[in-house]
Formats: structure tokens, sequence, C-alpha cells
């Protein structure tokens, strides 16, 4: 990925999210780092150099318009986005039982809504500055029970047939948390190399 592009990452106050923003930092990229929790993307953001190299936006990927207050921030803080990590999410533990009906809704709404919404709030910016979108599952798709992994790439197959410009990338990065190096594979997949969908 060329040096100093502006890279919007969702669920960035902990985890990948604020892994892959410390790898891209390092490599000279901005950072505009979302997630529910203020006060930790606000440490983070100083952490990575303040303001001028990463901007810190509360926001809750299932509304709507905070998502579009979000890409707003970044085309005003840094002149647009040429990246989209829709990175947000959580799990939930295996069996019917184990976690309340409640859990099983804000998982859905936040892994698979939210990362349509994070889809649709950048899509002008990607398709202007011929970028990158990312979507990651930390389940197998190939597993049965990995229904939101499943949707996830669904959802990326419908966004390849219907967009129009050949210029954006899109591709979900998908396995165990395990399998990902701290950002590496995103800064290498974004480049155009292994995993391109488009």
């Amino acid at each position: 990925m060329t040096a100093g592009r502006v890279v919007l990452i969702t669920g960035a106050s902990s985890g990948i999210g604020a892994a892959t923003a410390r790898a891209l930092s390092a490599a000279g990229h901005r950072v505009v780092l979302a997630a529910r929790s203020l006060d930790r993307l606000e440490e983070l953001a100083s952490e990575l150099g303040g303001p001028e190299r990463a901007l810190a936006v509360e926001c809750d990927v299932t509304e709507w318009e905070q998502q579009q207050a979000l890409v707003a921030r970044a085309v005003e803080a840094f002149g647009g986005v040429d990246v989209a990590f829709a990175n947000a999410g959580f799990g939930a533990k295996r069996g019917f039982l184990a976690e309340s009906p409640e859990h099983w809704r804000e998982m859905v709404l936040t892994n698979v809504y939210g990362a349509a919404l994070t889809v649709r709030a950048c899509l002008e910016q990607l398709r202007e500055r011929q970028g990158h979108l990312l979507i990651v599952t930390l389940n197998r798709p190939e597993r049965k029970n990995a229904i939101n992994g499943e949707m996830l790439v669904r959802m990326l197959d419908a966004f390849i047939e219907a967009d129009t410009n050949p210029d954006i990338r899109a591709l979900v990065l998908t396995g165990a948390a395990g399998d990902f190096c701290a950002g590496a594979d995103l800064k290498e997949m974004a480049g155009g190399h292994s995993g391109d969908a488009k």
C-alpha cells in the first residue's frame, strides 16, 4: 500500500483493530480510529502521534448517522478515505443456551449490519480515490456454525457484483484470531497481493 494513505478502522479500540492501527501508523499511514470506547481511542490516537496522524471518533457501527459522521470527520481531518477496514465485531459462546437472545441480536447487528453500513458510508470515498475495502471475520466461513462469516463473504460477493468501479479492491480476511499478524496481513493485502477479490 502506498505510504501516506488514510485508513479508516472500525473496532479500533482493542484487538486486531488497535494492532492494525499501530502497524499502519508505523508504516507512515494516517488512521481514523472508530469504536464506542472513546477514552481508549483517544489514548491510542495520542500514542500514534496525535491529531495530525490519528483521529479518534466515537461511533456505534449499527447507527447509520454515526457512520456518516465518521466518514465526514475523516474527510474533514485528512481529506478523504483510501482504505476502509470493517473490523468491528464480537462473538458468542457456542450453544443455544449459552448467551442471551439480546447478545445474539447485538452480535449480528454489529458484525453484519454494522459492516454493511461501513461499506455504504465509505463507498463514495473509495470510488473517488480508487481505494480498498476490507472486512474481517474471525470465523472460517467453511464451518457450519460460522454464520457471521458466511454472511460477510456473501455481502462482499454482492458488493463486487453490484459495484461498477473496477478500481476498488475488496476482500474478506477470514480465520482464527491467531492467524493474523498484527496488521501485517492487512498491509500486504491492501496493496493488491494475494486475496484480492477485485
